[in-house]
This record gives structure tokens, sequence and C-alpha cells, in this order.
């Protein structure tokens, strides 16, 4: 890790790291989901004599969080009580955002209970952002309503994010009608749609096959003039793949590099998908070269795809 190697080169010429050094190596390993060695830079920081403070408890929870791990995240803010820090908001959004991964929207809502009254308004956003994300990952749409409601009671503006999230959850839970509703609110609320926006809104008719419906929306981002990126396409082809027309398939995928959008792993994935299906075997290994070929790795998906 490239931290580290500057870390090492620090120390060799003499030069002691300090608090803010061991915090960026921290905030490395936990962004990159190391969270152990993210705890084990913790202990070599202490047993340098550099005292944690809030941003580097925040960072702990903020990795295991992240993994969904709560166990740890109750036992680093356990620990950060102990050591007479007082929590902030970005302490308690990092534990509702571990629970509302782990999917414990219970606990989620009991730690929101817990927050202080007083915080930076960006903060609670996204508080509040992620109580929906939590209870859109399930498609509990109606606790989704409940908190968006409490949101606006609270003066707090809903963002992209929290229209996204709600769209999300509406696409979980198979409802393309309220879906639609939220799309229409988010656009009477002034608020800029981007590429997750359209995104979101195919992926609920490519789950169902629904090719017409995926290009209406790709219709409706290029006319926004919201530059499609690699995830819309993939969705458009999965779609495809879904209804199980292979030929619209590769057609998208040309039109995606038309575009200049590069294909990745799940782009070739997906086109080998439909074949493999089909059983079409000429055309798997046409795309396996194409794929070895433009510079895509294959993963392990890939393999079982083709062993499929």
């Amino acid at each position: 890790m490239k931290c580290k190697d500057l870390h090492d080169q620090m120390v060799a010429a003499g030069v002691e790291p300090n608090a803010q050094i061991f915090c960026t190596l921290m905030l490395g390993y936990a962004n990159a989901g190391e969270t152990a060695l993210m705890e084990e830079w913790f202990g070599k920081m202490q047993a340098a004599g550099i005292m944690a403070n809030q941003v580097t408890y925040n960072i702990l929870l903020k990795g295991h969080a992240k993994k969904g791990d709560t166990s740890r995240c109750q036992y680093w803010y356990d620990q950060m009580m102990e050591a007479g820090i007082q929590p902030t908001l970005k302490t308690f959004n990092n534990l509702l955002d571990g629970y509302a991964t782990a999917g414990d929207t219970a606990l989620m809502e009991d730690w929101f209970g817990r927050l202080p009254a007083k915080g930076d308004g960006a903060d609670q956003l996204v508080s509040y952002n992620i109580l929906l994300k939590g209870f859109a990952k399930q498609g509990n749409i109606d606790r989704c309503q409940h908190w968006y409601d409490r949101m606006l009671e609270a003066g707090v503006r809903p963002d992209a994010t929290t229209y996204n999230t709600l769209l999300d959850g509406c696409a979980t839970a198979g409802n393309a009608a309220m879906m639609e509703e939220w799309f229409s609110r988010m656009q009477d609320a002034k608020v800029k749609v981007d590429a997750v926006t359209y995104g979101t809104l195919m992926k609920d008719c490519a789950k169902k096959g629904d090719t017409s419906r995926c290009e209406h929306w790709y219709d409706q981002m290029l006319e926004a003039g919201v530059r499609p990126e690699v995830q819309n396409f993939n969705i458009l082809l999965d779609g495809c793949t879904t209804a199980g027309d292979t030929a619209l398939t590769e057609e998208w995928f040309g039109r995606m590099q038309a575009s200049g959008v590069a294909p990745n792993e799940v782009a070739y994935t997906t086109l080998l998908k439909g074949h493999a299906r089909t059983g079409n075997t000429a055309r798997c290994q046409h795309w396996y070269d194409q794929m070895l070929t433009a510079g895509v790795q294959p993963n392990v998906h890939t393999f079982s795809t083709l062993l499929d």
C-alpha cells in the first residue's frame, strides 16, 4: 500500500509520524475493507504514544460499518466512551450505517433515537439518508415514507441521494408505479437527477426483462443531458439478457462502445451469460476472446457463467 510505503520512508528518514499520518493510514485500510490492518495501525498509533481522538474512533467505526460488523462498531463506540471522548453526529452516522448495512433496522432506529439534538445540517441529512437506505434495501417503502416525512418535519432538505435511495427501495419492492411517483416528486422538488437516478429506474425494468421500458428511461436520460455511465449500460445489457434477447444485448453493447464508455468485466460477463443460456458456445468463445483482447480481466463470475 502506498501510504504504508510513505510511512516506512518517513521512519527510515528519522521523521516521526503524527496523528494525521496514522489516521490517513487507518482511513486507507478502512476504505479498502481491511479492518484487521486498520486496527493494527491503531495499535501502532497507541504504541507510539499518540492519543486517539474523535477522528480516530470515527475511522474505526467507519471501517467496520462498511462491512456491517455491528459488534465491532459497538466495541469501538464503547472504547471511545471509556476514553472520555465525546461522540459526534458523524460517530452516530457510522453506527447507523453499520446497522443499515447489516439489515438490522430495529437497532438502526434505536441508535437514531440517541442522536445529539444539535448537529451540522449536512450530517443530519446523512443520518436520514442512512435510515432510508436501511429500509430501501429491504424494499420497505412504507417505512421509507415514514422517515421521509420525519425528515421534512425536521426541516432537513432532501437531496439526490435521498430520492435515489427512495427509488431504489421501490425497485427492490418491485413497485414501478410508486418508483415513478417518487421520480416525479424529485423533479418537482428541483433536485438534479443523475446517472444513478436513471440507473435505478432502468434497474426495475431490467429485472422484469422489459427492454422497451429500459430504452424509454435511457432516452429520457439523454434528453435530460445526463451522460450514461458504465453502470447504466450494464443494467440495459442485463435487461436484454433477462428477456433472452441476445441480439439486442449485442446491439446495446455496440452502442455502449460507440458512446465512448469502456465495457468492464460486468458487461462482458452479461454478454456471455446471455449466450450461455442459449447454449451458443461459439458466441461465448467470441466474446471471451474479445474480453481478453480489450484487456479486461475475467473474474470468478465470468468463469462461473461459462461453466454453467
